[in-house]
């Protein structure tokens, strides 16, 4: 467990939970998929114990080949048509604006590529990113550290350096076998502060707002 002791240079962040609450977005995308192609609907439980791959490799696991392509344009038109529930957490993207004279901020999800675009997009955020990576960009998915390595590579930016916020033990074990610092936020419902904690991160925020409140204390 690293402690802080300044600011670091890169904050990294995970999407779904962490910096908006899509839950209410992925979870109808990938119900009205299923559905069309396997003629049963799922329960959130089921949906959500299939998350971790991008996408598109949760359909073409679950789905038959012939239902394939359909099933996942419904998934992106339901998302699209849903991404107004996905607004991000109070603050954090005033955040992210802030303090860029100071810190980069980069991205690392398990999302595909398609779904990342269109979150971005609907956010605004993408341009206050200095790199993003989605699942569909590295062969091994968090949580490996592959992605959270390229970035310190192409930024040039030492681990020691760098912090990863995600709102799960797969993130929390990311940044471990990174070498960076692991901030784990329980607002995002899917894992108790209690199960994060469990994971050892360097820090564990209860609300959006504490972690510039973290960040303006080490400045």
């Amino acid at each position: 467990m690293r402690t802080f002791y300044r600011a670091p240079k890169l904050v990294i962040w995970d999407y779904d939970g962490t910096l908006a609450p899509t839950r209410e977005q992925i979870v109808p995308s990938f119900r009205a998929a299923f559905f069309y192609a396997l003629g049963v609907d799922l329960s959130d439980e089921e949906i959500l114990s299939w998350f971790g791959p991008t996408d598109e490799a949760v359909i073409r696991h679950h789905v038959p080949q012939d239902r394939y392509q359909d099933a996942q344009r419904i998934f992106y038109e339901t998302y699209r048509g849903l991404e107004a529930k996905a607004t991000l957490y109070p603050g954090l993207r005033e955040f992210i604006d802030r303090t860029r004279p100071q810190v980069r901020h980069a991205l690392v999800t398990n999302k595909g590529r398609m779904t990342t675009e269109i979150a971005l997009r609907g956010q605004n955020l993408r341009q206050l990113l200095a790199m993003v990576i989605t699942g569909d960009d590295v062969t091994e998915p968090k949580p490996h550290p592959m992605g959270i390595q390229r970035i310190l590579r192409k930024l040039e930016i030492g681990a020691q350096e760098a912090v990863f916020i995600g709102d799960s033990p797969t993130d929390i074990e990311a940044a471990h076998r990174a070498g960076v610092a692991a901030i784990a936020v329980a607002y995002g419902g899917i894992h108790s502060a209690d199960v994060l904690a469990e994971h050892s991160p360097s820090l564990l925020i209860e609300n959006p707002a504490q972690i510039a409140n973290w960040f303006d204390a080490l400045c």
